[in-house]
């Protein structure tokens, strides 16, 4: 099965917009899905049936994400003026949907908004397959991913922990009430893949649930049974698999995704953090992509901190009415400018875009940069449409229920980050918003590390198979190698302190992610910052390695 489906993805891949790629290849995953239900219920001692389980996951798993990616590097590198036009345009829509999305219904028109983002969303996807038709991009992907090909890419003191989401009853032909589950493929550098089911989907949802409730609110005291429970439900069973690793390469699936594993908590009280180093796959594959030469950074690191986001005004709140801000007020962020300049002083080359000069528009104008810091308002707006207030600055207005203001059901337009101008309108055409879908459009190809020091960076919908639809999968697509984000609202002083730990032990030359396991570690023994609320936000996900020479 994964032969033939392996065989016609590339053409698949090919043709389409994102969207068409994503519905497209989630149809297909519940066939695949059958083989990891396959060996989970049927052959757990079957070590074959654990690789072929494996090979499925890492042949679905974060597919539609490689392509696009792929597909935008090649482009990038080419010269063809049809082709570079072709970006243009797309970027051009990109851009006008943010602006539309942000702005909202104007004269509460809400169908004349709908319908205007309907056929710019239309237009996109248009420009997107014809995107796809140009590019030879998808050529790297024809090549069937095998399990030796990445357990030969494996550290030797890594285990590769790929979770994966999954229909039991795609085992029948006929259509099953049963709900889905996580289970859990584990390989090492050497020996056979192994694997465990852990359980519904539902059961092991609601526990993340309530993990996060109470690891992002410093209120909470007494976190431990929430972090304990969900260790319960997951590590615990997967521990077992991982031997004498102390390097977790993780791939989460749905869900999945918006934990800290770093703050699960085992039956003596120690955190996982405490007991491996952990980074965060897209899936497996990604080890087969780092072993490519990667392409050098066009630029010297940019910090982009302390945005004058500028003062409401009487204008500015009724030009709001109905926006997808509108319950915002964008405040100062004093702990910033404290962060740029440790970050600063140990990064003397970095570049700063900071004050009234931290605009969209120098933003976009990036190309590349060896290190891209963000340390401004970051939002993620759920279904209820309204972002988290947290102790970073941002403040809700009141409102009534009834005057919820209308947005885009495009993930992409619903998370992004805060700029100088945006409670006046922007700078230069400009909204001062950044959305998702317009980091998207970014050239960041050669680009080591982007760190976004703000609240839910690393959050947005989340999809089974192919990750967060968010901040984190755009910056992926725009060309960066490693992202850190954060999973919530997180606080301003104790951000300012780990990022400026943080870039001190990079700069000593630490890997990406031990130098962010070691500021968590002192965080953890320091009973100011010892809650989980002040450590754990950030994950980092991509290259866990050391930065490369310049």
């Amino acid at each position: 099965m994964i032969d033939v489906w392996e065989h016609h993805l590339p053409v698949a891949l090919s043709i389409g917009s994102d969207n068409a790629k994503r519905h497209y290849v989630a149809d297909l995953a519940a066939q695949l899905s059958s083989l990891v239900a396959l060996y989970v219920r049927a052959a757990p001692a079957d070590p074959g049936a654990a690789g072929v389980a494996l090979r499925s996951a890492l042949a679905w798993k974060g597919r539609v994400l490689d392509a696009l990616t792929d597909t935008f590097a090649s482009l990038r590198r080419s010269s063809p003026q049809d082709v570079q036009q072709l970006l243009a345009e797309i970027r051009l829509t990109q851009n006008r949907m943010a602006t539309l999305s942000v702005k909202g219904p104007q004269g509460g028109d809400i169908q004349a908004f709908r319908s205007a983002l309907d056929t710019l969303e239309a237009d996109l996807q248009t420009l997107e397959a014809q995107l796809s038709r140009k590019s030879d991009g998808y050529r790297a992907q024809t090549q069937p991913i095998t399990v030796d090909a990445v357990q030969k890419a494996l550290p030797a003191d890594a285990a590769l922990v790929e979770l994966v989401w999954y229909l039991p009853g795609a085992l029948n032909s006929t259509p099953s009430s049963e709900p889905p589950r996580y289970a859990a493929l584990v390989l090492r550098k050497n020996g056979p893949a192994q694997g465990v089911d852990l359980g519904d989907t539902a059961t092991i949802d609601a526990a993340i649930g309530v993990m996060r409730k109470a690891l992002s609110n410093p209120d909470v005291k007494d976190f431990k049974p929430a972090a304990r429970a969900l260790h319960a439900l997951t590590m615990q069973k997967i521990e077992p698999l991982v031997g004498n690793a102390a390097l977790l390469l993780i791939a989460p699936d749905s869900e999945l995704n918006v934990i800290p594993f770093a703050a699960l908590m085992d039956g003596q009280d120690r955190f996982l953090v405490e007991k491996f180093n952990i980074a965060y796959l897209s899936s497996g594959r990604d080890l087969l992509r780092m072993q490519q030469t990667a392409a050098r950074a066009r630029s010297g690191p940019v910090l982009v901190t302390s945005p004058e986001f500028g003062h409401e005004t009487t204008a500015t709140t009724t030009s709001r009415k109905g926006s997808l801000l509108r319950d915002v007020d964008f405040l100062p962020l004093p702990g910033t400018v404290a962060e740029a300049k440790a970050i600063k002083s140990v990064m003397k080359d970095s570049k700063l875009l900071n004050g009234a000069g931290a605009t969209e528009a120098a933003f976009k104008q990036l190309k590349g940069p060896r290190v891209l810091h963000v340390a401004t308002h970051g939002f993620y707006l759920d279904d209820k449409g309204l972002p988290t207030a947290g102790t970073r600055g941002l403040k809700l207005k009141p409102r009534k229920e009834a005057e919820a203001p209308v947005r885009s059901d495009n993930p992409l337009l619903r998370s992004g980050l805060a700029l100088a101008g945006v409670n006046t309108g922007g700078h230069a055409g400009e909204d001062g918003v950044l959305t998702a879908m317009e980091v998207s459009g970014l050239d960041l190809t050669g680009t080591e590390l982007v760190v976004l020091s703000a609240c839910e960076t690393g959050l947005g919908s989340v999809q089974p198979g192919e990750g967060v639809l968010g901040l984190r999968r755009a910056l992926v697509i725009a060309g960066s190698r490693t992202q850190m984000m954060s999973l919530w609202a997180v606080d301003d002083d104790a951000t300012r302190a780990l990022m400026s730990d943080y870039y001190k032990q990079l700069m000593r030359g630490g890997a990406r992610g031990a130098s962010l396991r070691e500021v968590q570690l002192r965080m953890i023994k320091d009973q100011n910052t010892a809650h989980p609320f002040f450590w754990a936000a950030f994950i980092e996900s991509g290259d866990w390695r050391p930065l490369p020479p310049q």
